[in-house]
């Protein structure tokens, strides 16, 4: 396996999609329809399409979702595999009679194989880490955010590297995001999940959510970083990085990952212990999951 760091991984996805074409989405806009999808894909699919009439859900409870809107018969599915809980929720959808589109990097999948072929949308990729999906979903967002990657790139490379060595002195992270992206403060929540599990305590909010309790408790061992902002209120130790250059989903995203990144290089060592054994259980796991029962 690749023991390739996340912030290396950042700058191969956008490296390789800056010589790509970006790819195109013929859905109707005004036509409401369904997104659903688990893990960071539900908040890809938020972008994406956040300009829809779309009712967004994942996993746990889709099925509670489409009674709710009776009258919605779209749906698209978000999945960077098209395996996992994407072709549970698919062939369930397929049977209820609804338009299923999929939105997916896997041209060989489970999701792929069910879903009307007219209605799939692929998406390039590059291989690295798993769990790490960086180029699937960076990929995805192209369908909606035109960043210039290569420039991105540079700025993630000269000007954000300066920082890592100060990111080592911290033992917790606290990412502050505007609140025009919250759909990346869930995803980089995911991704500290992913990467530091409960070794060490990384978190990420919006603005207007970290003012809700969310520094009770003061640690001078935290560091507080806002991406776009200029916080000078909220925490003891704080990094400000300026975004006004690369303010879009793809830029938020790619500088956040980029920073976990780099706090990984010294405290997230454990992924690459662990990821081999959870990657050969994990889909086990998935459908095992669907035999526990409540008590």
């Amino acid at each position: 396996m690749t023991k390739k760091l996340l912030s290396e991984v950042v700058i191969d996805a956008l490296q390789f999609h800056a010589g790509s074409t970006s790819p195109s989405l013929n859905l109707n806009q005004n036509e409401s329809l369904f997104v659903f999808g688990s893990g960071n894909a539900l908040p890809t699919g938020k972008v994406i399409f956040a300009n829809y009439p779309a009712i967004f859900s994942d996993e746990t409870n889709f099925k509670e979702t489409i009674r709710k809107f009776p009258n919605t018969k779209k749906c698209v599915v978000v999945s960077a595999s098209g395996e996992k809980h994407a072709p549970i929720m698919i062939d369930f959808l397929l049977n209820k009679s609804y338009d299923v589109h999929l939105i997916t990097c896997s041209r060989r999948s489970s999701s792929a194989d069910i879903t009307p072929r007219k209605n799939v949308f692929f998406c390039d990729f590059i291989d690295e880490p798993y769990t790490y999906n960086v180029s699937t979903y960076i990929g995805m967002m192209r369908f909606v955010d035109n960043m210039n990657l290569l420039s991105l790139s540079n700025y993630l490379s000269s000007e954000i590297a300066q920082f890592a060595n100060y990111l080592e002195k911290s033992k917790s992270y606290y990412f502050i995001l505007p609140d025009q992206m919250s759909a990346i403060a869930q995803m980089v929540v995911t991704k500290l999940d992913e990467i530091f599990g409960s070794t060490l305590c990384g978190r990420c909010y919006t603005l207007s959510q970290t003012v809700h309790a969310k520094t009770v408790i003061s640690n001078t061992d935290e560091l507080f970083i806002s991406l776009g902002l200029n916080n000078n209120v909220i925490g003891t130790n704080k990094l400000n990085i300026p975004m006004k250059d690369y303010w879009s989903y793809i830029g938020f995203v790619s500088v956040a990952y980029y920073i976990v990144g780099c706090i990984q290089k010294f405290k997230g060592q454990k992924f690459f212990e662990y990821i081999e054994s959870y990657k050969n259980q994990h889909e086990n796991i998935i459908h095992r999951s669907q035999e526990i029962e409540f008590i």
